[in-house]
């Protein structure tokens, strides 16, 4: 395997703890290898297939494994550096603390493989295939990740800052706990993906399909929706702190404890969805339609509310004082015991009231 007599042989090297420099493997089989706490130098892999190696430690700088295959090997704590691993498969296994830094991972496949505690930092994986992978507390910095496929894919308590998502298929994939931030997911086609607990503050969802998605407890501060369909959504406890929200039909949803705080809201729709003890406090809500939605225990004081439409809408309980309203239609709404005693006379088909 060695193939440069002028310098020392890798067996030399393993036990010097020398660099392994300009060295080329190409097409070759690396099997039962031990090349732990190793450096590798401008060294080439292409089309390698490693098999039931151990390489704990090493760093590759500047290394091509292009259309490499990893099988059963051990890369804990690996770093790669400046490398080509355009192509490169890492089959069904489980890696702790990898890092790449700066590499080429175009086409790449990571399918089926669990990744622990790893870094991907300014890496190209455009068209890169993640289908049924799980990446736990990891972490992709400024990647190029457009065409990339995330379908079923595990992110747990993982970092992937203002990644493009509306060029990638991401059918299926679950994210807990995980820090989404400053995402661009416009025109993505959510239906049915979990984001829960997810941090996805700063976040573009313009036009996105996300219909049936679970967004329990997420965090959409100061995110932008508009022309967004989230019919059936799950977000109870979510969190949309200066939310942007235009044309967004939420009917169906259910989002009890729901904090809309500060919010601007117009034109959108929470029929017949579950909104109890949701708070509006501050929030701009203009043509919204509630209709057969359930209010109670919601606080909208403070709000401005505008020509939305409450027909047979529960506010039993909800907290509506300190309001500015224009002309709101409160035809035939549910508003027993509610807190501000302006509003409890059922039969008026429009409500006028002041500031207290």
């Amino acid at each position: 395997m060695d193939n440069d007599a002028s310098q020392p042989s890798i067996e030399q090297c393993v036990q010097l703890g020398l660099p392994i420099k300009q060295r080329c493997f190409d097409g070759q089989t690396v099997f039962n290898r031990k090349w732990e706490q190793l450096t590798f130098i401008q060294c080439s892999f292409r089309g390698c297939l490693w098999v039931d190696c151990k390489l704990d430690k090493s760093v590759f700088i500047e290394c091509d494994f292009t259309e490499s295959r990893w099988q059963s090997v051990s890369l804990l704590h690996v770093s790669f550096v400046r490398s080509l691993l355009p192509a490169a498969v890492f089959c069904t296994e489980t890696y702790h603390g990898v890092s790449f830094s700066e590499c080429d991972l175009q086409l790449s496949c990571w399918a089926e493989s669990l990744w622990r505690r790893c870094v991907w930092l300014k890496c190209k994986l455009q068209g890169s295939q993640w289908l049924q992978a799980t990446l736990v507390q990891s972490c992709l910095v400024d990647c190029e990740l457009r065409a990339a496929d995330f379908r079923n894919t595990m992110l747990q308590q993982t970092a992937m800052l203002a990644v493009p998502w509306q060029t990638m298929t991401i059918q299926g994939m679950q994210a807990n706990q995980s820090v989404l931030k400053q995402g661009d997911w416009q025109g993505c086609d959510l239906q049915g993906v979990s984001l829960q607990q997810c941090n996805l503050q700063e976040g573009n969802f313009c036009q996105v399909n996300a219909s049936g998605a679970d967004l329990t407890e997420a965090n959409l501060s100061f995110s932008q929706w508009q022309l967004a369909n989230c019919k059936g959504v799950t977000a109870p406890r979510s969190l949309w702190l200066n939310a942007q929200l235009q044309e967004v039909d939420f009917s169906e949803v259910t989002m009890e404890s729901a904090v809309f705080q500060k919010a601007d809201l117009g034109a959108c729709g929470f029929m017949h969805s579950n909104l109890e003890k949701t708070c509006w406090r501050f929030a701009s809500v203009n043509r919204v339609d509630f209709r057969g939605a359930n209010c109670s225990y919601a606080d909208f004081s403070h709000a401005v509310l505008a020509d939305n439409h409450w027909l047979g809408t529960v506010l039993d309980h909800s907290h509506i004082h300190n309001t500015e309203g224009d002309l709101t239609a409160w035809h035939r709404a549910t508003y027993v015991q509610t807190t501000d005693d302006k509003l409890l006379d059922a039969e008026r088909p429009i409500l006028h009231w002041e500031k207290n």
